[in-house]
């Protein structure tokens, strides 16, 4: 794989390895901000890339437990797919060894799980995952906020 930099003269710099995750990100309210309360990477994987590589492919899985894009004022869940490339430094005669730069590019996506309604008790159930958990974190936020109206008042 080789990639083109934009650059002074037309450079062209070689492509070493490369990386690629799905990334996801939960944040929750505190104190009026969206703070970082909880991260993890699903399915890294990562190829070296042989010199006169053209292309390369990798595959990557987003499981079925992962949480679905949420957006509220309260918390946020969002999942981007990351991937870093390592190559050659632009400006170095390789005197002292190679030199390497990595480059990383981030990727946001919505992630939206098929819905089954189940006749039987008319609730609905997301890929056999019921919303307990997340219907509990939102409850106390909920609680929290209105807890702090309550004191401000």
């Amino acid at each position: 794989m080789t990639l083109h930099l934009p650059h002074d003269e037309c450079t062209f710099v070689a492509c070493r390895r490369v990386c690629a995750c799905f990334f996801v990100e939960e944040k929750a309210c505190n104190d009026g901000h969206l703070e970082i309360v909880k991260t993890y990477v699903h399915n890294a994987q990562y190829k070296l890339v042989d010199d006169g590589t053209i292309s390369l492919e990798l595959s990557l899985l987003l499981p079925k437990s992962s949480p679905c894009t949420v957006r509220t004022d309260l918390i946020e869940i969002n999942t981007k797919l990351k991937v870093e490339l390592t190559v050659d430094k632009v400006h170095d005669n390789h005197k002292n060894g190679l030199k390497f730069e990595v480059l990383q590019m981030e990727i946001p996506f919505t992630v939206v799980h098929a819905i089954e309604l189940n006749e039987e008790n008319a609730s609905c159930k997301v890929n056999n995952w019921d919303g307990r958990e997340l219907q509990y974190d939102l409850s106390v936020l909920s609680a929290r906020l209105k807890e702090r109206i309550d004191d401000a008042t």
